[in-house]
């Protein structure tokens, strides 16, 4: 059996989006969020998105975006990670997922956690672009769970996501760990790594409207120590009520939570004599994170373990407030004892990070401007958009011409040259520059793409490129233009490569007169790129 290709999308339009994601939407807590932040950045690119979610969550409004649920079934609340509840509801989302692929001419599916194993057959029948959305590894989840932790499952979860990534146009993860298991089973996938943005921007809270919260709060005078998120055993809040009973001259604040986790969190902290410490203020929609921030001395993530990075720390991060987080993989691939104070995964340990950070202000505020620049720097809501934006160029190439989804070799070993270095491609076609960009990320280097030369100096002032790929013939100004503009402010990195149509040795020389240090013929060879990638490697080593 076989399937039509949806129609090539002419140049410059959106895509037409199905975006799966087996979430209740909207609730406050890591992939949701995750799914509504993508939901805006492909929306605000100009792409038209059908969402399709549980029954459970809240109701999101949003230009360019058409909300559907599946099949409401009775299973109760569906918590984070796996569980028999979300396998049931599994069923009926895959069911309506497959009946909309096969109804509907969409450009792509892009599909969250375990619909990305459950949909890549179909996409493959219905010849549509696979995007992997991947939040944490599900084979993970279930070894994690109650219920499956052996047996059959998985097993087949991770045949599932093999065969997922092995066929997927592109793979978005979320942290280091994962973009570096991704690589590890297919290492011939198009992964993007796309850190969750941060919660808070802006303007920040009134100081009255901060006022009137901790009041509302029954807070005192006593610094603020603010965990925000959901309560799951492996998230540690149980190991922070602990250590509020040590940490008298400070009140913990708990922000999230079921009812009935917690009641019992509640119940922790009278048995340890810490009522006074602490005050559980419930699920609270992220509007009001800001208020909340402002009212901490400092934040916390006591997570006891884990791998992917928790959506929240990029906010705290953001926050201006020190953070306490401690010394797993979730926060190490990110943090470190200059943006944070990293401790063990105990009560005992947390405390003491607790009084450290409020015994030293001076070195709190350091390292507080510290993480706030990274995240400026590198997972503001505007890099964020940007690196959605790259993703969706390679998704761009296979919508738009099917016929070139295998344009690129396939990666080895051998095949990429060592030293990932920052490289920015100035080419003023798009599809040409996706190409080529897609190319050099597959060979591990982080790429920037621009189109006119005004846009590529603005980029080189802010990514300071180590290598240039730079088209001679732009729309603004030719590249021999550019090139003195990027020389005169010291932004031409250590390898400038003239990219022309035409190759007579007077067009070379006149690059080599313009300070080019290569030249390249378009379309550009991979071997011969390859091959100056690894000239450039050699000489910056010897």
């Amino acid at each position: 059996m076989s399937a039509a290709a949806a129609p090539s999308l002419p140049e410059g339009s959106g895509l037409r989006i199905l975006l799966l994601a087996p979430q209740p939407f909207l609730e406050v807590r890591g992939t949701p969020l995750a799914v509504l932040a993508m939901v805006r950045a492909l929306v605000a690119q100009g792409h038209h998105v059908d969402l399709l979610t549980f029954p459970q969550g809240a109701d999101v409004a949003l230009p360019g975006l058409v909300h559907r649920r599946s099949l409401k079934l009775p299973v109760g609340r569906v918590g984070p990670g796996a569980s028999l509840a979300k396998l049931a509801l599994d069923v009926p989302f895959m069911a309506e997922a497959v009946w909309r692929m096969a109804g509907r001419r969409y450009d792509v599916v892009h599909a969250v956690e375990e619909a990305a194993h459950l949909a890549a057959p179909f996409t493959r029948l219905f010849r549509v672009p696979l995007v992997v959305d991947i939040d944490s590894s599900i084979p993970d989840q279930l070894r994690e769970s109650g219920f499956a932790r052996r047996g059959p499952l998985p097993w087949l979860a991770g045949a599932l996501e093999g065969h997922a990534l092995r066929h997927a146009a592109a793979v978005i993860t979320v942290c280091a760990s994962l973009t570096d298991g991704v690589r590890a089973r297919v290492p011939a996938a198009r992964v993007f790594q796309v850190e969750d943005p941060p919660l808070v921007e802006g303007e920040p809270p009134r100081p009255a409207d901060v006022a009137a919260l901790g009041s509302a709060l029954g807070l005192d005078a006593r610094p603020v120590v603010l965990y925000s998120g959901n309560f799951e055993e492996y998230q540690g809040v149980d190991l922070l009520v602990d250590a509020a009973a040590r940490v008298r001259e400070a009140q913990f604040v708990f922000m999230g939570g079921e009812p009935g986790e917690v009641a019992a969190a509640r119940g922790r902290a009278d048995a340890r004599g810490a009522a006074r410490q602490c005050v559980f203020a419930g699920k609270r929609p992220p509007s009001e994170l800001p208020l909340f921030l402002a009212l901490a001395a400092l934040v916390a993530s006591p997570r006891r373990r884990g791998v992917n990075t928790p959506f929240k720390v990029y906010t705290y991060l953001a926050s201006g407030r020190p953070l306490l987080a401690t010394r797993i993989l979730s926060h190490t691939q990110l943090l470190d004892e200059g943006n944070a104070w990293l401790v063990e995964p105990t009560a005992e340990a947390l405390a003491a990070g607790i009084r450290a950070i409020l015994a030293d202000a001076p070195e709190a505020a350091r390292r507080a401007a510290r993480a706030r620049a990274l995240v400026d720097r590198e997972y503001s809501p505007a890099r964020y958009a940007d690196k959605v934006r790259e993703a969706y160029g390679a998704v761009m190439v296979s919508a738009r011409h099917p016929e070139r989804r295998d344009i690129l070799p396939p990666v080895t070993a051998r095949a990429v040259p060592p030293n990932p270095q920052r490289v920015l491609v100035v080419e003023d076609s798009e599809d040409s520059a996706e190409i080529l960009g897609e190319l050099l990320r597959r060979w591990g280097h982080d790429v920037r793409l621009a189109h006119d030369g005004a846009t590529a100096v603005q980029v080189a002032r802010e990514f300071r490129p180590q290598v240039i790929l730079l088209d001679i013939g732009l729309p603004d100004v030719d590249g021999y233009t550019v090139a003195d503009r990027l020389r005169g402010e010291g932004l031409a990195g250590d390898l400038l490569v003239a990219l022309t149509g035409y190759g007579p040795e007077e067009d070379r020389e006149r690059a080599r007169q313009a300070g080019f240090d290569r030249h390249l013929m378009k379309p550009v060879d991979p071997n011969a790129l390859l091959d100056l990638f690894r000239a450039s490697s050699a000489s910056g080593a010897a």
